[in-house]
């Protein structure tokens, strides 16, 4: 666990200064540290989970499925980040409920995904290797979420 938050320490850091210098404005940031994210998880999760050769062999080829189907999400939820943050001022209580429906069904079905997904790694790992890879995974959302908390003010 103590890798696992170097790891994303680094991660969330480095990312910053990067992503804040390429930026133009507040939604090109959201967009740049996604992205950024995105393509350091794989390493994340190599480094976290240590997988026999075997194992590998069959956990990668599901795991890049998953993150590829958990990524259809992310323009959803860059949409919904950059239109709260730019309307944040003049949203008004009608248009906050809507965003929070749009959250709750994005957050409804990407658990679906996530128990689909639960099964078929269930089948190629044993159940400690898969509890260390839902720790990695929700110790990833959880450093991607406090990145944007810290980073992008909508006041």
């Amino acid at each position: 666990m103590k890798k696992l938050l170097q790891i994303l320490m680094i991660l969330l850091c480095s990312t910053s200064a990067l992503v804040m210098a390429q930026a133009a404005d507040k939604s090109d940031y959201v967009s740049k540290v996604v992205e950024s994210i995105i393509s350091e998880e794989r390493n994340i999760i190599k480094e976290y989970i240590q997988l026999t050769e075997a194992e590998a062999k069959e956990f990668w080829p599901i795991y890049d499925d998953y993150q590829s189907t958990m990524r259809d999400f992310l323009p959803k939820i860059v949409v919904l980040i950059n239109k709260f943050v730019s309307e944040y001022e003049t949203l008004s209580d009608k248009q906050a409920d809507v965003i929070i429906e749009e959250i709750m069904d994005i957050q409804k079905e990407s658990i679906e995904i996530k128990k689909s997904y639960v099964k078929k790694f269930r089948r190629v790992l044993p159940p400690k290797k898969l509890l260390e890879l839902i720790h990695a995974e929700s110790s990833i959302e959880i450093g991607f979420t406090l990145k944007f908390m810290r980073e992008i003010s909508y006041k």
